[in-house]
């Protein structure tokens, strides 16, 4: 009949720890407060895109926290497809969803309040 060692082998131990963390992991869980349902409905969306400005200064701030109670605020960074690409590719991005380009089209030309070559940016 083979011995066996009082000792517990080594990966016995990792599960017991790893059992004994996953326990307290849910533990902490149970302790976070549900979610809340954020309703945000509207029919008007601003976007503004500058380029070159990567965080927020004292009038930025200002500007926003002034509206903190009636308006949603977010930032985001988009990223054309090519290194060095015109700020229109940011904005052609920042409508796919993903990296794009733009082909030449860095420069619209706007008549009336419309791009006058959309078709060609869609």
């Amino acid at each position: 009949m083979p011995r066996r060692d009082r000792e517990s082998p080594p990966a016995v131990l990792l599960l017991v720890l790893a059992a004994l963390l996953f326990l307290a992991l849910r533990g902490v869980h149970a302790l976070a407060e549900d979610p809340e349902e954020v309703r945000f409905a509207t029919d008007r969306v601003v976007v503004v895109g500058l380029t070159g400005h990567d965080r927020l200064d004292a009038t930025d701030e200002q500007v926003l926290g002034a509206h903190l109670g009636d308006a949603q605020v977010g930032a985001m960074a988009v990223r054309p497809r090519y290194v060095g690409d015109c700020a229109a590719a940011g904005w052609t991005t920042l409508g796919a969803g993903r990296r794009a380009a733009v082909g030449g089209l860095c420069d619209p030309q706007v008549s009336d309040g419309r791009v006058t070559d959309w078709p060609a940016r869609q």
